[in-house]
């Protein structure tokens, strides 16, 4: 048995230890967020071109076939997945806010010069060219981390408050 002395130093087991509070996640801007990155890179490798031969063959150009684009939504897309990642760990800010925004206008602006090059190509050519599933997809993808950044309940503005 310990001395009054010795009991009375000891710890109060009753107190818990004090927790750290983590901040509240972001969940439906985390969501977006995810489902625009997991769109933009699965549309790299979807047809992003379709031709039609006049004897009679299809050829169907996936993004990756067009690597100069196809390494750009990529490295945008695996880039705005990092950001999504500390989204859902609940940080928040204008830098996370920053960055999926010029994501999805990226993959936004690689898909129209690409939908407008296919249409101009298509009135130049005798080949009948058409768009492929995998613009629109990463379109959606690029609209979704847009989504993701305003959705964001970070300040809008850099240093603390």
């Amino acid at each position: 048995m310990l001395p009054c002395s010795a009991w009375a130093s000891t710890p109060d087991r009753a107190t818990p230890a004090p927790r750290r509070e983590r901040p509240a996640g972001n969940g439906l801007a985390a969501m977006a967020a995810t489902v625009g990155v997991v769109l933009a890179i699965m549309g790299t490798f979807l047809p992003w071109i379709v031709v039609d031969r006049p004897d009679g063959v299809v050829d169907h150009l996936i993004g990756w076939d067009l690597v100069g684009n196809a390494v750009l939504v990529l490295v945008t897309g695996l880039i705005a997945a990092g950001v999504t990642g500390a989204l859902w760990v609940g940080q928040r800010g204008l830098v996370h806010k920053l960055v999926l925004l010029v994501a999805g206008g990226v993959l936004l602006a690689v898909t129209g010069i690409e939908i407008s090059d296919i249409r101009a190509v298509d009135a130049a050519s005798s080949l009948d060219r058409s768009i492929g599933s995998g613009l629109p997809v990463v379109a959606i993808g690029g609209v979704l981390l847009l989504g993701g950044a305003l959705l964001d309940r970070g300040r809008w503005s850099l240093g603390d408050r």
